[in-house]
């Protein structure tokens, strides 16, 4: 019995010690495998901070192109404003050209519409329907009337015929 006895002590003893060694063992593979873990992250961590790094440069090269536009388009504005001026500016030598033009015009117009008012022109069609029809017996009446006609009218001369 007494064997049997100590066969079960150290029976027990082994499962006593089965279960340190195991749990030794897991601890030890869980430490393996947190440090497998952090590696990782590390190395995460490391790709992480090239990501980082090359997002950083393109905001940058982003950032740098957006002030490049922003400078481009105020110099563009500039440059339109000063057309705008020099076009303000030009507006009122066109106006005092045109205005100038205008009363040489409406001069010339009035001068001759005075000339044409005072002088009248002398037209064929009408210059016929004035003037009487000669007859042998009362050449003084025609005569006296074609002169009263002409004179009034201002008839040149080589019209007269």
């Amino acid at each position: 019995m007494m064997a049997e006895q100590e066969e079960r002590k150290r029976r027990r003893e082994e499962i006593e010690v089965r279960p340190e060694e195991e749990e030794r063992e897991e601890i030890r593979l869980a430490k393996e495998m947190e440090g497998s873990r952090k590696e990782e992250e590390r190395e995460e961590k490391g790709l992480g901070k090239e990501m980082e790094a090359r997002r950083e440069e393109r905001e940058k090269e982003m950032e740098a192109r957006r002030e490049k536009e922003a400078r481009e388009v105020a110099r563009y504005a500039r440059r339109m404003e000063e057309k705008d001026k020099e076009k303000a500016r030009e507006i009122p030598q066109h106006t005092r050209k045109l205005v100038l033009l205008n009363a040489r015009t409406k001069s010339a117009t009035q001068t001759e519409a005075n000339t044409a008012m005072h002088e009248p022109v002398f037209n064929g069609s009408n210059a016929q329907r004035l003037i009487p029809r000669y007859t042998v017996d009362a050449p003084d009446e025609f005569f006296n009337h074609f002169e009263t006609v002409v004179l009034t009218r201002k008839w040149p001369e080589e019209k007269w015929s």
